[in-house]
Protein backbone atom coordinates (compact mmCIF):
# COMPACT_ATOMS: atom_id res chain seq x y z
CA UNK A 1 0.00 0.00 0.00
CA UNK A 2 1.35 3.43 -0.95
CA UNK A 3 2.15 6.11 1.58
CA UNK A 4 -0.20 8.98 2.35
CA UNK A 5 1.32 12.11 0.80
CA UNK A 6 0.61 15.73 1.84
CA UNK A 7 1.92 19.09 0.62
CA UNK A 8 1.77 22.35 2.61
CA UNK A 9 2.65 25.82 1.31
CA UNK A 10 4.35 28.36 3.56
CA UNK A 11 4.48 31.93 2.29
CA UNK A 12 7.86 33.56 2.77
CA UNK A 13 7.88 36.75 4.86
CA UNK A 14 8.72 38.75 1.74
CA UNK A 15 5.55 37.45 0.09
CA UNK A 16 7.48 36.72 -3.10
CA UNK A 17 7.47 32.92 -2.95
CA UNK A 18 6.29 29.88 -1.03
CA UNK A 19 8.22 27.18 0.75
CA UNK A 20 6.90 23.68 0.12
CA UNK A 21 6.67 21.17 2.95
CA UNK A 22 6.39 17.57 1.71
CA UNK A 23 5.02 15.06 4.23
CA UNK A 24 4.74 11.29 3.82
CA UNK A 25 3.03 8.88 6.23
CA UNK A 26 3.42 5.10 6.11
CA UNK A 27 0.00 3.38 6.30
CA UNK A 28 1.07 1.16 9.20
CA UNK A 29 1.69 4.20 11.41
CA UNK A 30 -1.73 5.63 10.57
CA UNK A 31 -3.53 2.34 11.29
CA UNK A 32 -1.56 1.94 14.50
CA UNK A 33 -2.95 5.21 15.86
CA UNK A 34 -6.43 4.51 14.48
CA UNK A 35 -6.41 1.32 16.52
CA UNK A 36 -5.54 3.07 19.78
CA UNK A 37 -8.17 4.14 22.28
CA UNK A 38 -9.79 7.54 21.68
CA UNK A 39 -11.81 7.59 24.90
CA UNK A 40 -11.67 10.83 26.89
CA UNK A 41 -13.35 11.20 30.27
CA UNK A 42 -12.17 14.74 31.00
CA UNK A 43 -10.61 17.54 29.02
CA UNK A 44 -7.29 16.68 30.66
CA UNK A 45 -7.18 13.42 28.69
CA UNK A 46 -6.43 15.40 25.52
CA UNK A 47 -2.79 15.50 26.62
CA UNK A 48 -2.49 11.75 25.97
CA UNK A 49 -2.97 12.40 22.24
CA UNK A 50 0.04 14.71 21.94
CA UNK A 51 2.76 12.78 20.06
CA UNK A 52 5.93 14.84 19.45
CA UNK A 53 8.01 11.86 18.32
CA UNK A 54 5.68 11.08 15.41
CA UNK A 55 5.95 14.57 13.87
CA UNK A 56 9.52 15.46 14.82
CA UNK A 57 10.69 15.50 11.15
CA UNK A 58 8.17 18.31 10.45
CA UNK A 59 9.58 20.34 13.34
CA UNK A 60 13.14 19.88 12.11
CA UNK A 61 12.26 21.02 8.59
CA UNK A 62 10.32 24.09 9.75
CA UNK A 63 13.14 25.15 12.05
CA UNK A 64 15.33 25.53 8.97
CA UNK A 65 13.28 28.55 7.86
CA UNK A 66 12.62 30.11 11.28
CA UNK A 67 14.84 32.61 13.06
CA UNK A 68 13.27 32.50 16.53
CA UNK A 69 10.92 30.45 18.69
CA UNK A 70 8.12 32.91 18.00
CA UNK A 71 8.70 32.72 14.26
CA UNK A 72 8.78 28.90 14.42
CA UNK A 73 5.41 28.78 16.20
CA UNK A 74 3.85 31.18 13.67
CA UNK A 75 5.09 28.97 10.82
CA UNK A 76 3.53 25.93 12.50
CA UNK A 77 0.22 27.81 12.75
CA UNK A 78 0.39 28.57 9.02
CA UNK A 79 0.71 24.85 8.29
CA UNK A 80 -2.10 23.87 10.66
CA UNK A 81 -4.54 26.36 9.13
CA UNK A 82 -4.26 24.57 5.78
CA UNK A 83 -6.11 21.59 7.28
CA UNK A 84 -9.90 22.01 6.87
CA UNK A 85 -12.03 22.30 9.98
CA UNK A 86 -14.35 19.38 10.69
CA UNK A 87 -15.96 18.31 13.92
CA UNK A 88 -14.05 15.17 14.84
CA UNK A 89 -13.24 14.83 18.51
CA UNK A 90 -9.68 14.23 19.70
CA UNK A 91 -7.32 12.59 17.20
CA UNK A 92 -3.67 11.69 17.14
CA UNK A 93 -1.50 13.98 14.98
CA UNK A 94 -0.87 11.28 12.37
CA UNK A 95 -4.63 10.80 11.96
CA UNK A 96 -5.22 14.53 11.47
CA UNK A 97 -2.51 14.73 8.80
CA UNK A 98 -3.73 11.68 6.88
CA UNK A 99 -7.45 12.46 7.14
CA UNK A 100 -6.76 16.14 6.40
CA UNK A 101 -9.41 17.45 8.78
CA UNK A 102 -10.09 18.02 12.44
CA UNK A 103 -11.78 20.27 14.98
CA UNK A 104 -10.12 22.72 17.34
CA UNK A 105 -9.07 19.91 19.67
CA UNK A 106 -7.49 17.77 16.94
CA UNK A 107 -5.75 20.75 15.30
CA UNK A 108 -4.43 21.98 18.65
CA UNK A 109 -3.08 18.51 19.44
CA UNK A 110 -1.24 18.42 16.10
CA UNK A 111 0.19 21.92 16.55
CA UNK A 112 1.22 21.16 20.14
CA UNK A 113 3.00 17.99 19.01
CA UNK A 114 5.05 19.83 16.35
CA UNK A 115 5.89 22.74 18.65
CA UNK A 116 6.91 20.42 21.50
CA UNK A 117 9.03 18.40 19.05
CA UNK A 118 10.77 21.71 18.30
CA UNK A 119 11.83 21.98 21.94
CA UNK A 120 9.32 24.63 23.04
CA UNK A 121 7.15 24.31 26.15
CA UNK A 122 3.50 24.28 25.15
CA UNK A 123 0.14 23.79 26.89
CA UNK A 124 -3.46 23.31 25.83
CA UNK A 125 -5.90 26.14 26.59
CA UNK A 126 -9.49 25.11 27.17
CA UNK A 127 -12.12 27.86 26.95
CA UNK A 128 -15.26 26.81 28.81
CA UNK A 129 -18.69 28.40 28.60
CA UNK A 130 -21.67 26.39 29.75
CA UNK A 131 -21.86 23.06 27.96
CA UNK A 132 -19.63 24.16 25.09
CA UNK A 133 -15.93 24.69 24.75
CA UNK A 134 -13.06 25.65 22.53
CA UNK A 135 -9.41 24.61 22.52
CA UNK A 136 -6.30 26.55 21.56
CA UNK A 137 -2.63 26.54 22.53
CA UNK A 138 -0.53 28.32 25.09
CA UNK A 139 3.13 28.72 24.13
CA UNK A 140 5.94 29.59 26.53
CA UNK A 141 8.44 31.90 24.82
CA UNK A 142 11.81 33.21 26.07
CA UNK A 143 10.55 36.76 25.43
CA UNK A 144 7.26 38.52 24.78
CA UNK A 145 5.91 38.14 21.20
CA UNK A 146 6.62 41.04 18.84
CA UNK A 147 5.06 39.93 15.55
CA UNK A 148 1.40 40.33 16.52
CA UNK A 149 -0.83 42.60 14.44
CA UNK A 150 -1.38 46.19 15.55
CA UNK A 151 -5.06 45.86 16.46
CA UNK A 152 -4.30 43.09 18.98
CA UNK A 153 -2.90 43.26 22.49
CA UNK A 154 -0.87 40.09 23.10
CA UNK A 155 -2.60 37.79 25.58
CA UNK A 156 -1.14 35.18 27.89
CA UNK A 157 -2.32 32.92 30.72
CA UNK A 158 -0.09 32.13 33.66
CA UNK A 159 0.45 28.66 35.07
CA UNK A 160 2.87 27.95 37.93
CA UNK A 161 4.62 31.25 37.35
CA UNK A 162 5.11 30.71 33.61
CA UNK A 163 3.45 32.71 30.85
CA UNK A 164 1.69 30.80 28.07
CA UNK A 165 0.92 33.03 25.09
CA UNK A 166 -2.28 32.29 23.18
CA UNK A 167 -1.91 30.53 19.80
CA UNK A 168 -5.19 29.99 17.90
CA UNK A 169 -5.25 27.02 15.47
CA UNK A 170 -8.62 27.34 13.70
CA UNK A 171 -10.31 29.78 11.35
CA UNK A 172 -9.23 31.58 8.21
CA UNK A 173 -7.59 34.52 9.96
CA UNK A 174 -3.79 34.64 9.96
CA UNK A 175 -3.52 34.11 13.72
CA UNK A 176 -0.14 34.75 15.33
CA UNK A 177 1.27 34.02 18.76
CA UNK A 178 -0.36 36.27 21.36
CA UNK A 179 -3.52 37.01 19.34
CA UNK A 180 -6.70 35.86 21.03
CA UNK A 181 -9.95 35.96 18.99
CA UNK A 182 -12.20 38.74 20.35
CA UNK A 183 -15.06 36.27 20.74
CA UNK A 184 -13.04 34.47 23.43
CA UNK A 185 -12.27 37.53 25.55
CA UNK A 186 -13.46 37.02 29.10
CA UNK A 187 -14.23 33.31 28.69
CA UNK A 188 -13.03 31.05 31.51
CA UNK A 189 -9.74 29.35 30.56
CA UNK A 190 -8.10 26.20 31.92
CA UNK A 191 -4.38 25.75 31.27
CA UNK A 192 -3.54 22.08 30.65
CA UNK A 193 0.24 21.51 30.77
CA UNK A 194 1.78 18.89 28.50
CA UNK A 195 4.31 17.02 30.60
CA UNK A 196 4.20 13.69 28.81
CA UNK A 197 2.26 12.56 25.80
CA UNK A 198 1.97 9.43 23.71
CA UNK A 199 4.94 7.42 22.48
CA UNK A 200 5.11 6.58 18.80
CA UNK A 201 6.50 3.40 17.21
CA UNK A 202 7.76 5.42 14.23
CA UNK A 203 7.70 8.89 12.73
CA UNK A 204 6.43 10.43 9.53
CA UNK A 205 8.82 11.69 6.84
CA UNK A 206 9.15 15.35 5.86
CA UNK A 207 11.23 17.43 3.46
CA UNK A 208 11.38 21.16 2.76
CA UNK A 209 11.25 22.29 -0.89
CA UNK A 210 12.48 18.90 -2.19
CA UNK A 211 10.12 15.98 -2.85
CA UNK A 212 10.89 12.89 -0.81
CA UNK A 213 12.54 10.01 -2.64
CA UNK A 214 10.84 6.68 -2.22
CA UNK A 215 12.25 3.74 -0.32
CA UNK A 216 11.08 0.16 0.10
CA UNK A 217 11.38 -2.63 2.64
CA UNK A 218 10.94 -6.40 2.48
CA UNK A 219 9.85 -8.85 5.18
CA UNK A 220 10.35 -12.59 5.45
CA UNK A 221 10.53 -15.28 8.13
CA UNK A 222 12.58 -18.41 8.68
CA UNK A 223 12.74 -21.51 10.84
CA UNK A 224 10.49 -21.45 13.87
CA UNK A 225 11.61 -22.83 17.22
CA UNK A 226 10.05 -23.28 20.62
CA UNK A 227 11.20 -21.68 23.83
CA UNK A 228 10.71 -24.46 26.38
CA UNK A 229 11.98 -24.37 29.94
CA UNK A 230 12.53 -27.47 32.07
CA UNK A 231 10.97 -25.61 34.98
CA UNK A 232 7.54 -27.20 35.50
CA UNK A 233 6.04 -23.89 36.53
CA UNK A 234 7.08 -22.25 33.29
CA UNK A 235 6.15 -24.91 30.76
CA UNK A 236 3.02 -22.94 29.88
CA UNK A 237 5.19 -20.09 28.61
CA UNK A 238 6.51 -21.88 25.54
CA UNK A 239 5.85 -19.92 22.37
CA UNK A 240 6.25 -19.94 18.62
CA UNK A 241 9.50 -18.10 18.05
CA UNK A 242 9.91 -16.82 14.49
CA UNK A 243 12.82 -14.94 13.02
CA UNK A 244 11.71 -11.90 11.02
CA UNK A 245 14.17 -10.36 8.60
CA UNK A 246 14.31 -8.13 5.55
CA UNK A 247 16.11 -5.30 3.83
CA UNK A 248 15.63 -1.60 3.19
CA UNK A 249 16.20 -0.37 -0.38
CA UNK A 250 18.10 1.80 -1.17
CA UNK A 251 20.58 0.70 1.47
CA UNK A 252 20.31 2.85 4.60
CA UNK A 253 22.45 2.10 7.62
CA UNK A 254 21.04 2.62 11.12
CA UNK A 255 17.54 3.13 9.75
CA UNK A 256 14.82 2.46 12.32
CA UNK A 257 12.59 -0.50 11.44
CA UNK A 258 9.33 -1.22 13.25
CA UNK A 259 7.72 -4.66 13.07
CA UNK A 260 3.97 -4.37 13.63
CA UNK A 261 2.05 -7.47 14.67
CA UNK A 262 -1.69 -7.13 14.20
CA UNK A 263 -4.34 -9.66 15.08
CA UNK A 264 -7.19 -10.95 12.90
CA UNK A 265 -9.04 -7.62 12.51
CA UNK A 266 -5.85 -5.52 12.23
CA UNK A 267 -6.21 -4.04 15.70
CA UNK A 268 -2.78 -3.79 17.23
CA UNK A 269 -1.22 -6.54 19.29
CA UNK A 270 2.39 -5.46 19.52
CA UNK A 271 5.30 -3.78 17.81
CA UNK A 272 9.05 -4.28 18.03
CA UNK A 273 11.83 -1.91 16.96
CA UNK A 274 15.25 -2.57 15.51
CA UNK A 275 17.79 -0.88 13.19
CA UNK A 276 19.42 -1.81 9.90
CA UNK A 277 23.07 -2.77 9.58
CA UNK A 278 25.50 -1.21 7.12
CA UNK A 279 24.09 -3.37 4.31
CA UNK A 280 20.48 -2.36 4.98
CA UNK A 281 19.49 -5.69 6.59
CA UNK A 282 17.50 -6.11 9.79
CA UNK A 283 16.44 -9.17 11.77
CA UNK A 284 14.84 -9.95 15.11
CA UNK A 285 12.89 -12.63 16.98
CA UNK A 286 9.15 -12.54 17.60
CA UNK A 287 7.22 -14.75 20.03
CA UNK A 288 3.61 -15.65 19.21
CA UNK A 289 1.90 -17.40 22.10
CA UNK A 290 -1.65 -18.26 20.99
CA UNK A 291 -3.01 -20.10 17.94
CA UNK A 292 -4.77 -17.71 15.60
CA UNK A 293 -4.29 -15.15 12.85
CA UNK A 294 -1.49 -12.58 12.89
CA UNK A 295 -0.54 -9.97 10.30
CA UNK A 296 3.12 -8.88 10.20
CA UNK A 297 4.18 -5.61 8.55
CA UNK A 298 7.69 -4.17 8.55
CA UNK A 299 8.02 -0.40 8.29
CA UNK A 300 11.14 1.74 7.93
CA UNK A 301 11.34 5.35 9.04
CA UNK A 302 13.44 6.57 6.19
CA UNK A 303 16.33 8.98 6.58
CA UNK A 304 17.00 12.52 5.38
CA UNK A 305 15.42 13.09 1.97
CA UNK A 306 13.76 9.68 1.83
CA UNK A 307 10.28 8.65 2.83
CA UNK A 308 9.49 5.75 5.10
CA UNK A 309 7.82 2.67 3.65
CA UNK A 310 5.80 -0.39 4.56
CA UNK A 311 6.43 -3.94 3.44
CA UNK A 312 3.68 -6.08 2.00
CA UNK A 313 1.64 -7.66 4.77
CA UNK A 314 2.47 -11.24 5.68
CA UNK A 315 -0.31 -13.24 7.33
CA UNK A 316 0.58 -15.98 9.79
CA UNK A 317 -1.83 -18.76 10.72
CA UNK A 318 -0.74 -20.52 13.91
CA UNK A 319 -1.85 -24.06 14.53
CA UNK A 320 -2.53 -25.96 17.76
CA UNK A 321 0.26 -26.76 20.20
CA UNK A 322 1.22 -30.00 21.84
CA UNK A 323 0.04 -30.23 25.43
CA UNK A 324 1.42 -31.77 28.61
CA UNK A 325 -0.70 -31.89 31.76
CA UNK A 326 -0.06 -32.81 35.37
CA UNK A 327 -1.91 -32.93 38.67
CA UNK A 328 -0.70 -32.50 42.23
CA UNK A 329 -2.08 -33.84 45.50
CA UNK A 330 -4.54 -30.96 45.98
CA UNK A 331 -5.12 -29.37 42.57
CA UNK A 332 -4.65 -29.84 38.85
CA UNK A 333 -1.78 -28.49 36.81
CA UNK A 334 -1.87 -27.80 33.11
CA UNK A 335 1.59 -27.39 31.63
CA UNK A 336 2.73 -26.96 35.22
CA UNK A 337 0.41 -24.07 36.08
CA UNK A 338 -2.63 -24.12 38.28
CA UNK A 339 -5.87 -22.88 36.75
CA UNK A 340 -4.84 -22.84 33.08
CA UNK A 341 -6.59 -26.03 31.98
CA UNK A 342 -9.10 -24.31 29.69
CA UNK A 343 -6.47 -22.02 28.15
CA UNK A 344 -4.09 -24.86 27.35
CA UNK A 345 -6.90 -27.00 25.95
CA UNK A 346 -7.81 -24.18 23.53
CA UNK A 347 -4.17 -23.91 22.48
CA UNK A 348 -3.99 -27.65 21.92
CA UNK A 349 -7.22 -27.91 19.89
CA UNK A 350 -6.64 -24.82 17.73
CA UNK A 351 -8.96 -22.61 15.70
CA UNK A 352 -11.95 -23.74 13.65
CA UNK A 353 -11.94 -20.70 11.37
CA UNK A 354 -9.11 -18.33 10.47
CA UNK A 355 -10.78 -16.00 7.97
CA UNK A 356 -13.00 -16.04 4.89
CA UNK A 357 -13.69 -13.96 1.79
CA UNK A 358 -16.91 -13.82 -0.24
CA UNK A 359 -17.41 -12.72 -3.85
CA UNK A 360 -20.77 -11.94 -5.50
CA UNK A 361 -19.71 -13.64 -8.74
CA UNK A 362 -18.62 -17.17 -9.61
CA UNK A 363 -15.92 -16.33 -12.14
CA UNK A 364 -12.94 -15.45 -9.98
CA UNK A 365 -9.19 -16.01 -10.05
CA UNK A 366 -7.15 -16.04 -6.85
CA UNK A 367 -3.45 -16.61 -6.27
CA UNK A 368 -1.38 -16.54 -3.08
CA UNK A 369 1.93 -17.86 -1.80
CA UNK A 370 2.38 -19.84 1.40
CA UNK A 371 5.18 -21.29 3.50
CA UNK A 372 4.98 -23.91 6.26
CA UNK A 373 7.30 -23.74 9.25
CA UNK A 374 7.43 -26.78 11.51
CA UNK A 375 8.48 -26.16 15.08
CA UNK A 376 11.89 -27.41 16.14
CA UNK A 377 12.15 -28.23 19.83
CA UNK A 378 14.87 -26.88 22.06
CA UNK A 379 15.51 -29.90 24.29
CA UNK A 380 16.58 -29.35 27.86
CA UNK A 381 17.31 -32.72 29.50
CA UNK A 382 13.83 -34.07 28.77
CA UNK A 383 11.67 -35.25 25.89
CA UNK A 384 8.45 -33.45 25.06
CA UNK A 385 6.60 -35.44 22.38
CA UNK A 386 5.72 -39.14 22.53
CA UNK A 387 6.91 -39.48 26.11
CA UNK A 388 5.39 -38.68 29.47
CA UNK A 389 7.06 -35.92 31.47
CA UNK A 390 7.32 -36.50 35.21
CA UNK A 391 8.20 -33.92 37.83
CA UNK A 392 8.56 -34.19 41.58
CA UNK A 393 5.14 -34.47 43.33
CA UNK A 394 3.32 -34.31 39.99
CA UNK A 395 1.75 -37.15 38.02
CA UNK A 396 0.27 -37.23 34.49
CA UNK A 397 -3.27 -35.95 34.05
CA UNK A 398 -5.22 -38.10 31.60
CA UNK A 399 -6.66 -36.43 28.48
CA UNK A 400 -9.92 -37.61 26.86
CA UNK A 401 -9.43 -40.70 24.71
CA UNK A 402 -10.58 -38.90 21.55
CA UNK A 403 -8.52 -35.77 22.24
CA UNK A 404 -6.06 -36.29 19.37
CA UNK A 405 -8.94 -36.78 16.93
CA UNK A 406 -10.37 -33.39 17.99
CA UNK A 407 -7.17 -31.41 17.41
CA UNK A 408 -7.66 -29.14 14.37
CA UNK A 409 -4.28 -29.86 12.88
CA UNK A 410 -5.09 -29.67 9.14
CA UNK A 411 -5.09 -26.21 7.56
CA UNK A 412 -7.79 -26.41 4.93
CA UNK A 413 -8.79 -24.11 2.10
CA UNK A 414 -12.57 -24.43 1.70
CA UNK A 415 -14.04 -23.21 -1.60
CA UNK A 416 -17.83 -22.95 -1.67
CA UNK A 417 -19.47 -22.27 -5.01
CA UNK A 418 -23.18 -21.48 -5.31
CA UNK A 419 -25.58 -19.49 -7.46
CA UNK A 420 -25.02 -16.51 -5.12
CA UNK A 421 -21.28 -16.38 -5.68
CA UNK A 422 -18.01 -17.75 -4.35
CA UNK A 423 -16.83 -18.06 -0.73
CA UNK A 424 -13.26 -18.92 0.22
CA UNK A 425 -12.23 -19.64 3.80
CA UNK A 426 -9.21 -20.93 5.67
CA UNK A 427 -10.07 -23.26 8.54
CA UNK A 428 -8.58 -25.82 10.85
CA UNK A 429 -10.07 -29.30 10.56
CA UNK A 430 -9.54 -32.26 12.86
CA UNK A 431 -9.27 -35.91 11.91
CA UNK A 432 -12.76 -36.41 13.28
CA UNK A 433 -14.21 -33.62 11.13
CA UNK A 434 -12.50 -35.00 8.03
CA UNK A 435 -13.99 -38.42 8.71
CA UNK A 436 -17.46 -36.89 8.93
CA UNK A 437 -16.93 -35.11 5.60
CA UNK A 438 -15.73 -38.35 4.03
CA UNK A 439 -18.85 -40.17 5.23
CA UNK A 440 -21.02 -37.43 3.74
CA UNK A 441 -19.07 -37.80 0.53
CA UNK A 442 -19.78 -41.52 0.36
CA UNK A 443 -23.51 -41.04 0.94
CA UNK A 444 -25.29 -38.40 -1.08
CA UNK A 445 -23.87 -34.88 -1.40
CA UNK A 446 -20.39 -34.91 -2.94
CA UNK A 447 -17.77 -33.17 -0.78
CA UNK A 448 -14.44 -33.38 -2.62
CA UNK A 449 -11.40 -33.44 -0.33
CA UNK A 450 -8.08 -32.82 -2.06
CA UNK A 451 -4.87 -33.47 -0.14
CA UNK A 452 -1.76 -31.57 -1.23
CA UNK A 453 0.16 -31.99 2.05
CA UNK A 454 2.22 -34.80 0.49
CA UNK A 455 3.72 -32.26 -1.94
CA UNK A 456 4.56 -29.68 0.74
CA UNK A 457 8.04 -29.42 2.24
CA UNK A 458 8.98 -27.37 5.27
CA UNK A 459 10.45 -23.88 4.73
CA UNK A 460 9.64 -23.81 1.00
CA UNK A 461 7.43 -21.19 -0.65
CA UNK A 462 4.54 -22.50 -2.78
CA UNK A 463 1.87 -20.75 -4.80
CA UNK A 464 -1.79 -21.71 -5.12
CA UNK A 465 -3.68 -20.55 -8.22
CA UNK A 466 -7.44 -21.06 -7.98
CA UNK A 467 -9.67 -20.24 -10.93
CA UNK A 468 -13.45 -20.61 -11.09
CA UNK A 469 -14.92 -20.37 -14.61
CA UNK A 470 -18.08 -21.85 -16.15
CA UNK A 471 -18.92 -24.04 -13.14
CA UNK A 472 -15.42 -25.51 -13.11
CA UNK A 473 -12.98 -24.86 -10.27
CA UNK A 474 -9.33 -25.47 -11.15
CA UNK A 475 -6.58 -25.58 -8.53
CA UNK A 476 -2.88 -25.45 -9.39
CA UNK A 477 0.04 -25.83 -6.99
CA UNK A 478 3.37 -24.30 -7.97
CA UNK A 479 6.76 -24.57 -6.34
CA UNK A 480 8.85 -21.40 -6.57
CA UNK A 481 11.76 -23.66 -7.56
CA UNK A 482 10.18 -26.36 -9.79
CA UNK A 483 7.07 -24.77 -11.30
CA UNK A 484 3.74 -26.62 -11.57
CA UNK A 485 3.71 -29.73 -9.36
CA UNK A 486 -0.01 -30.49 -8.92
CA UNK A 487 -3.27 -29.83 -10.79
CA UNK A 488 -6.90 -30.73 -10.12
CA UNK A 489 -10.37 -29.66 -11.31
CA UNK A 490 -13.84 -30.00 -9.80
CA UNK A 491 -17.13 -29.52 -11.65
CA UNK A 492 -20.36 -27.91 -10.41
CA UNK A 493 -21.48 -26.10 -7.28
CA UNK A 494 -20.80 -27.21 -3.73
CA UNK A 495 -17.91 -27.11 -1.28
CA UNK A 496 -14.37 -28.21 -2.08
CA UNK A 497 -11.82 -28.83 0.70
CA UNK A 498 -8.09 -28.59 -0.02
CA UNK A 499 -5.77 -29.81 2.75
CA UNK A 500 -2.74 -27.50 2.61
CA UNK A 501 -0.63 -28.42 5.63
CA UNK A 502 -0.42 -30.19 8.96
CA UNK A 503 -0.17 -27.22 11.32
CA UNK A 504 0.18 -28.89 14.71
CA UNK A 505 3.15 -27.19 16.41
CA UNK A 506 3.56 -25.20 13.18
CA UNK A 507 2.56 -22.05 11.39
CA UNK A 508 1.77 -21.16 7.80
CA UNK A 509 2.77 -17.82 6.32
CA UNK A 510 0.78 -16.20 3.49
CA UNK A 511 1.70 -13.33 1.22
CA UNK A 512 0.96 -11.94 -2.24
CA UNK A 513 -2.80 -12.45 -2.23
CA UNK A 514 -4.07 -11.45 -5.68
CA UNK A 515 -7.73 -11.49 -6.71
CA UNK A 516 -9.14 -10.90 -10.18
CA UNK A 517 -12.87 -10.51 -10.83
CA UNK A 518 -14.04 -9.97 -14.42
CA UNK A 519 -15.92 -6.70 -15.06
CA UNK A 520 -19.67 -7.00 -14.69
CA UNK A 521 -22.03 -5.77 -17.45
CA UNK A 522 -23.57 -2.40 -16.75
CA UNK A 523 -27.26 -2.24 -16.03
CA UNK A 524 -29.29 -0.32 -18.62
CA UNK A 525 -32.01 1.80 -17.05
CA UNK A 526 -35.24 1.94 -19.00
CA UNK A 527 -36.70 5.37 -19.76
CA UNK A 528 -39.71 6.52 -17.75
CA UNK A 529 -43.10 6.02 -19.37
CA UNK A 530 -44.93 9.23 -20.33
CA UNK A 531 -47.48 8.86 -17.52
CA UNK A 532 -44.62 8.93 -14.99
CA UNK A 533 -43.09 12.22 -16.21
CA UNK A 534 -44.86 14.28 -13.54
CA UNK A 535 -42.91 12.28 -10.91
CA UNK A 536 -39.73 13.50 -12.58
CA UNK A 537 -40.89 17.14 -12.47
CA UNK A 538 -41.86 16.84 -8.81
CA UNK A 539 -38.54 15.25 -7.82
CA UNK A 540 -36.62 17.92 -9.78
CA UNK A 541 -38.44 20.71 -7.94
CA UNK A 542 -37.74 19.03 -4.59
CA UNK A 543 -34.07 18.69 -5.50
CA UNK A 544 -33.83 22.41 -6.41
CA UNK A 545 -35.40 23.35 -3.07
CA UNK A 546 -32.93 21.09 -1.26
CA UNK A 547 -29.98 22.75 -3.04
CA UNK A 548 -31.19 26.24 -2.05
CA UNK A 549 -31.54 25.26 1.62
CA UNK A 550 -28.14 23.54 1.56
CA UNK A 551 -26.48 26.64 0.06
CA UNK A 552 -27.88 28.83 2.83
CA UNK A 553 -26.64 26.36 5.43
CA UNK A 554 -23.14 26.22 3.90
CA UNK A 555 -22.86 30.03 3.78
CA UNK A 556 -23.86 30.19 7.44
CA UNK A 557 -21.35 27.47 8.31
CA UNK A 558 -18.50 29.26 6.52
CA UNK A 559 -19.34 32.49 8.29
CA UNK A 560 -19.13 30.72 11.63
CA UNK A 561 -15.87 29.00 10.62
CA UNK A 562 -14.25 32.36 9.91
CA UNK A 563 -14.87 33.31 13.49
CA UNK A 564 -14.11 30.26 15.66
CA UNK A 565 -16.11 31.09 18.74
CA UNK A 566 -18.09 28.99 21.14
CA UNK A 567 -21.23 27.64 19.54
CA UNK A 568 -24.43 26.44 21.12
CA UNK A 569 -23.60 22.75 21.07
CA UNK A 570 -21.72 20.42 23.36
CA UNK A 571 -18.05 19.59 22.85
CA UNK A 572 -15.12 21.39 21.29
CA UNK A 573 -14.83 23.56 18.24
Amino acid sequence: MSNFERLYLIRHESGRFFHKLYVSVAPSLYYYFRGRSHVTRTIWDYVSFVTPEAVEPIAKELQKISNSDENFVNIVLKVIRQIPYSKSGPKYPVETIVEHNGDCGALSILAASIIKAGGIDVALLYYESGDSGHMALGVSLPRDPINYRSHFTPKFYEYHGKRYWVAECTGYSDWRVGEEPPSLNGVKVTVIPINGGCLSPASISASLNTPLERSSITVNIYRSTFNISSDAYRLSDYAYNIKVYGRVIPIMENCKVTIYIFNRDFSLNHYIETYTDKHGWYWLSVNLTMPGVYHVIASCNGLVGRSGADSDAMTLLLGPKSIAQFKGPWFNYTMGRYGLFGLEIRKAIGLRSFFNISFPVNETKITFSFLTLKGAFLQDSFEFENETLTFYSLEPLRLPEDFDARVRRFLTLAVNRSEDGLNISFMGLSQKELQILSVQDNKSSPTPILNVTTFINNEVWYEIALESVNYTTTIKLYSHSYGLIWLSSVEGNGTLYILLADIKDSLVAFRGLWIKIPPQPEKILESLPPESSWYLLLSTAAFMMFMIITSVFIMDFLERARNPIINNHNGLL
